[in-house]
């Protein structure tokens, strides 16, 4: 940030770190969200024990993919919401004033943030959707042994879910930290050139 910006400047660089933090704030609260409700879902359904007709000749579990099925449709508008948000933050940075130099530490952070994201999105979520979608077709068909195989294939890459979220839940609260930061050295600028 440069030593001298105009109170105008200063303000508008203020309201942009705000819609910045508040953005990144919100994708946190969607990650958290998404994990909370699917660690509910998933053993209520199991719980229940649903029969559905629709899968009829499946002898597996019904219950996992009901579960699956609710729990898919809350992941996908959970990543659209999350790759909004994160675009909204990354223009919001982007978009402050001239005067307002974002530092390599900052692009630093939000980069490995956006690598994080793309491999929660594209390398884990999208393929998971993919394989149930696979995995849901040979239920319903019957075909018991390529269900159980196309599950087990879900769940080795499942077991990267939680931590790459957890990752990106760090990485963007590292960034509402170095937003916050600016904000601190805002306000200590216009403390010492009130005008």
């Amino acid at each position: 940030m440069s030593a001298r910006m105009s109170q105008r400047q200063i303000k508008k660089h203020v309201i942009f770190e705000e819609i910045h933090t508040v953005a990144l704030s919100l994708l946190i609260g969607v990650v958290v969200m998404s994990g909370i409700f699917a660690a509910v879902l998933f053993p209520t359904m199991k719980r229940m024990d649903p029969l559905l007709p629709e899968f009829s000749t499946y002898t597996g579990e019904h219950w996992r993919v009901a579960a699956g099925r609710i729990a898919s449709l809350v992941f996908l508008i959970s990543s659209w919401i999350q790759g909004s948000l994160f675009a909204c933050s990354l223009a919001a940075l982007f978009l402050a004033p001239l005067a307002a130099r974002v530092s390599r530490m900052r692009l630093a952070t939000v980069a490995v943030t956006a690598m994080l994201l793309l491999v929660v999105i594209g390398v884990i979520f999208l393929p998971l959707q993919q394989m149930l979608h696979v995995y849901w077709d040979f239920a319903k068909q019957g075909d018991i042994e390529r269900a159980a195989t196309t599950q087990i294939r879900f769940d080795a890459l499942h077991k990267f879910a939680t931590p790459s979220m957890l990752a990106l839940i760090a990485g963007a609260g590292a960034c509402i930290f170095l937003s916050m930061q600016s904000l601190c050295q805002l306000a200590s600028q216009v403390q010492q050139d009130p005008k």
